[in-house]
């Protein structure tokens, strides 16, 4: 009987011992929505994520670029515009978690040249103030009419 209530009592401890923390040293982005990513002139496209970090320490910078998914031949004149962005992330002091909302508007997804639709994924990641990067998220298949 003793037996079966240490080995119990061991099993216990084990998993106890064994259990990981949902937090992590470098910073964590889940996507959580997004809006229409069909954006017409005028529009814009609502993409919220939660961050999360074990440090606490996410008030940093979050990255995203865009990445032209229809361009072939690849020419000079596919212009992207501006490419890549960085969004200050607010001061969330000593908070392992916070949900972020951004606002990508038309002209920030359009490419400046072309005349037809621009098929897109979005790659977002962040850094926190330790300089650790989470993985990219790819947002796929937005399209942005002209």
């Amino acid at each position: 009987m003793k037996t079966k209530i240490l080995l119990s009592l061991f099993v216990v401890v084990l998993l106890a011992a064994c259990s990981k923390d949902k937090f992590n040293t470098a910073p964590t982005l889940t996507f959580k929505s997004a809006g229409n990513k069909t954006i017409a002139p005028g529009g814009s496209l609502q993409v919220v994520f939660e961050i999360t970090d074990k440090e606490g320490d996410i008030s940093n910078t979050l990255f995203y670029k865009k990445i032209r998914t229809n361009r072939n031949p690849v020419r000079p004149q596919d212009d992207l515009g501006r490419d890549s962005l960085t969004y200050p992330i607010p001061a969330a002091p000593n908070t392992r978690s916070i949900s972020m909302e951004l606002n990508l508007t038309y002209p920030l997804l359009q490419s400046t040249l072309r005349r037809e639709p621009d098929s897109l994924t979005l790659q977002f990641w962040i850094i926190d103030k330790e300089k650790n990067k989470s993985e990219v998220y790819n947002l796929e298949r937005v399209v942005v009419i002209k």
